[in-house]
């Protein structure tokens, strides 16, 4: 009995022995590192670059106007850019800042000499501050000539169409500049244009630059319906508000 207690004994003391040696030549634990991933699904953060536009009709002969039927003036264009911080789809609706006194004008613009037929919903007013508003005339405002970069074209400008929309969901697109309301929006902020590629001409464009013309095709009333007794100095306005889709 006390034989085999020595070789138990002798084994365990192996087997101790045995574990330490492996514990000592055991490898350092290896080195490591984390990884982080984070991100955010938002639209980008878009800016009307151009800033506020003034579109100045400069002095008006007064020789020049028709006496008793409206005189369309020559249209006058301003550079529009919007630039965004990532690529984004937008839409513009419009606001008449500007109202005048009286009744309203009730007429459409037809073929304007600048190449606009205009529904009377989407004229703005031009009035004369110094006779409580009075309208000296009117003026329709159409987007044309639109680039978009971006989109997965990188820094390639690229043409796109206008496209309009009464609830920034279904998109309609038309070719006729001269065609009525094409290009040209509500003055009660009430329908939206937007930026199309050519190949897709009813879905916005995600773009971060967005750039082309406003044009302005005014008209000013017969002189019989005017106050002419001295300078007669008008003015009009609106709000262009930029949506995201």
């Amino acid at each position: 009995m006390k034989h085999h207690s020595s070789k138990l004994f002798a084994a365990l003391v192996a087997c101790a022995a045995s574990a330490g040696a492996l514990a000592q030549t055991a490898p350092a634990a290896a080195p490591s590192f984390k990884i982080t991933v984070t991100g955010t699904i938002a639209p980008g953060s878009c800016t009307p670059s151009s800033g506020d536009l003034t579109f100045d009709m400069k002095s008006i002969n007064p020789k020049s106007l028709n006496a008793d039927k409206v005189t369309t003036l020559s249209g006058i264009t301003q550079k529009v850019k919007i630039t965004c911080t990532a690529d984004t789809a937008i839409a513009l609706n419009v606001t008449g800042s500007t109202k005048a006194s009286g009744k309203a004008y009730g007429s459409n613009m037809d073929n304007h000499p600048a190449g606009t037929s205009t529904y009377e919903a989407s004229l703005y007013d031009l009035v004369n501050p110094s006779d409580s508003n009075s309208r000296v005339g009117v003026y329709a405002m159409q987007f044309r000539n639109f680039t978009y970069t971006g989109g997965g074209t990188g820094s390639v400008a690229t043409k796109a169409v206008v496209i309009k929309s009464d609830d920034k969901v279904s998109w309609s697109y038309s070719d006729n500049l001269n065609g009525w309301d094409t290009a040209q929006l509500k003055r009660d902020g009430s329908n939206y244009v937007s930026f199309a590629d050519t190949k897709a001409n009813t879905v916005p464009v995600l773009a971060s630059t967005f750039e082309g013309d406003l044009m302005i095709s005014p008209l000013i009333l017969a002189k019989k319906d005017l106050k002419l007794t001295g300078d007669l100095k008008f003015e009009g306005g609106a709000t262009i508000t930029l949506n995201y889709l």
